[in-house]
């Protein structure tokens, strides 16, 4: 893991010196410069915070505060603030009429991976695609789906998906802790999380499916 970090940081810290050296050689190009060691610097801050988040949800120190979520409200938010970046992308994102549900998790923990997998599938669905997420009651489980139009993963890489900074289609940019993470605050809401290839009913690969599954909270309410 250490190996992995000292990787990632590497990289944006290089595209920093090389600015830094550009700038200095041409004084006119200064404006454009620190535009791009802006850029440079918040994905840098990204980084750090998801290993951080990653590290204490590993370590166990990142528990959160178990306590009543509604799920359909959760991502109901989560669907909406992603709107603006499906359309900015002219891609498509449909949410299903959601269930009333409540489940026992950390309310922060569960909206990062939420909000990690819906983004996850915009950013790897074609344009003119759609992502689509969808939640059904099954028995005592609460079961979300988020599929999109993507080329899928193959087969031999479905597992190492959760694997932390591995990434399935290394062509686009991200840090490949997203899922990572939310494996594991999955689990810390006791609950499990999927990678599947989706097939048309001809056998052809069609997309791309997470599917989350958390214990429903049955005890009665006031």
């Amino acid at each position: 893991l250490l190996h992995d970090v000292s990787h990632e940081l590497r990289s944006p810290l290089a595209r920093l010196q090389i600015l830094i050296g550009l700038a200095r050689q041409d004084p006119a190009e200064l404006a454009n410069a620190l535009d791009r060691v802006e850029a440079e610097t918040q994905k840098l801050d990204r980084l750090v915070g998801e290993i951080l988040t990653f590290s204490r949800l590993e370590s166990g120190e990142l528990q959160g505060q178990q306590q009543d979520v509604y799920v359909h409200e959760l991502l109901e938010s989560i669907c909406d603030d992603a709107q603006l970046e499906a359309d900015a992308a002219h891609k498509t994102l449909l949410l299903s009429p959601l269930p009333d549900a409540v489940v026992q998790a950390d309310a922060e923990l569960l909206y990062r991976a939420f909000e990690n997998v819906v983004r996850n599938a915009l950013k790897y669905t074609p344009q003119g695609a759609k992502v689509q997420v969808h939640a059904e009651v099954q028995q005592a489980w609460l079961i979300i789906d988020v599929d999109d139009d993507g080329d899928g993963v193959p087969p031999e890489m479905l597992e190492r998906l959760f694997l932390p900074f591995f990434r399935g289609q290394s062509s686009h940019d991200g840090v490949g802790l997203g899922l990572s993470i939310a494996q594991r605050a999955i689990a810390a809401a006791k609950g499990q999380i999927e990678a599947h290839n989706r097939y048309a009913p001809d056998g052809q690969q069609c997309g791309f499916r997470i599917r989350i599954k958390l214990p429903l909270d049955t005890r009665p309410r006031q």
